[in-house]
């Protein structure tokens, strides 16, 4: 007996039962004893490697998940995008994915497909990839969902689904073209708090040939499209009690001015303070896409170098901290006293200065009609700038070392000078 307890790793001999006593009562037991323990230790062993071949499929199934979202911000231009995908601990099938499409267009997907695991996560890349394709091609929200529906539809055996909300926005009407199968309402956090309309539609993979409506909204300066899957309002707290679409409401009316990346995580925090020590069921999914808000300003002015306070008044109005602005009132005075001093061989002429502000940049835009000239060429090498015998250039040369980008041409009779700071240094803090 007590070799049986001291060293497992040897094979166990049963009890030789010789007697009929005590001692062979007792030896009989033992031996069924050390039976049962060695078929138990066999069943937990069997399951530790099943239980570890589980948790490499389901490793194998986040990576899977990760490797086919984007990138969790992008900004340019047109747009600010902002995402996140939490992986529960079973993993399910949700994805966000985000497209800038070559007529300038950009096309954001949300998807969730039924089930969890491995199989989850291959139907997901299944549908994301043939809906990435489509999008690149060109085809409309309602046009890309009949295909990939189609495609699933016919490659299906599990008789698995996926609920998904597509759009497309055009920045240069505004307009957002949309399609919403199964999802949660969608928002426009906008000067209130709009859910963004939708039909009752067919989850994509079960039936072919589904017919599918699209819709359309106009979106405009500063408004967000905040987009979710069932994981933020089905999250539960001990009690088993779900944060529910009124509590989501009730945030996003309370963040309605913020950036994208603010409400995101506006959320995120709601939902963990309300989850408490309860563990995360289902994934969390959502995705903002935001249309930056540009601040505008034109001034006409005489070419006169006395008119440049007016410039500095102008930039006092952005939203920067004052070392940027002195920045900012560096280049204006370098490049607008150039053109008030040469443009212009009469001396009389006109400079229209523009200032365009969004999250992104500030740029910097003067327009003339006087002698072409274009300052970005011959600008001095200061590793070869004589400091005690040469003189001019030293102005243009640190304006376009301050300056992030700038660019110059000559089109319609104007010389056409823009000078960029970009918003990660003009920003205020």
């Amino acid at each position: 007996m007590s070799a049986f307890v001291r060293d497992r790793n040897q094979e166990f001999e049963p009890l030789m039962i010789r007697e009929h006593d005590e001692f062979a009562q007792m030896a009989e037991a033992f031996n069924s004893m050390a039976s049962e323990i060695d078929h138990y230790i066999e069943d937990i062993s069997q399951l530790n490697r099943e239980k570890s071949m589980q948790e490499t499929e389901l490793n194998i199934a986040r990576e899977i998940q990760k490797g086919f979202l984007e990138p969790s911000s992008f900004q340019n231009d047109s747009v600010e995008i902002h995402a996140c995908m939490l992986p529960a601990k079973d993993v399910g099938g949700d994805l966000y994915d985000y497209r800038i499409l070559n007529d300038g267009s950009v096309c954001v997907i949300v998807a969730d497909v039924s089930g969890k695991g491995v199989s989850a996560a291959l139907f997901t890349a299944n549908a994301i990839t043939m809906l990435r394709q489509y999008a690149e091609a060109g085809l409309s929200p309602c046009r890309m969902m009949y295909e990939d529906n189609n495609h699933l539809a016919n490659h299906n055996p599990n008789m698995m689904f996926i609920t998904t909300f597509i759009g497309i926005y055009y920045p240069e009407t505004g307009e957002l073209v949309y399609f919403n199968s199964g999802h949660n309402p969608p928002y426009i956090l906008s000067d209130g708090l709009m859910e963004v309309e939708s039909m009752c539609e067919t989850a994509a993979g079960l039936f072919d040939d589904v017919q599918y409506t699209e819709r359309r909204l106009k979106m405009k300066p500063g408004d967000t499209l905040f987009l979710h899957i069932d994981g933020v309002t089905e999250a539960q707290r001990e009690d088993n009690t779900l944060f529910g679409e009124e509590r989501l409401r009730e945030i996003l009316s309370g963040h309605l001015h913020q950036s994208g990346d603010e409400i995101l995580h506006a959320v995120l925090d709601s939902v963990k303070a309300f989850s408490g020590e309860a563990e995360q069921s289902d994934d969390i999914t959502i995705l903002t896409l935001t249309i930056p808000e540009i601040r505008r300003y034109v001034l006409k002015l005489d070419a006169r170098s006395d008119h440049l306070p007016i410039i500095n008044r102008q930039i006092s109005l952005l939203d920067l901290e004052k070392h940027a602005q002195d920045v900012l009132r560096l280049i204006a005075e370098e490049m607008f006293v150039n053109i008030c001093n040469y443009a212009y061989a009469d001396g009389n002429g006109h400079v229209e200065v523009i200032t365009e502000q969004n999250r992104q940049k500030i740029t910097l835009t003067f327009i003339d009609r006087g002698i072409p000239f274009d300052p970005t060429k011959d600008v001095l090498d200061i590793n070869e700038y004589d400091m005690e015998n040469e003189s001019g250039g030293m102005g243009r040369f640190i304006t376009f070392e301050l300056a992030d980008d700038y660019s110059y041409q000559y089109k319609d009779g104007k010389n056409i000078l823009t000078m960029i700071k970009n918003g990660s240094s003009v920003e205020k803090s």
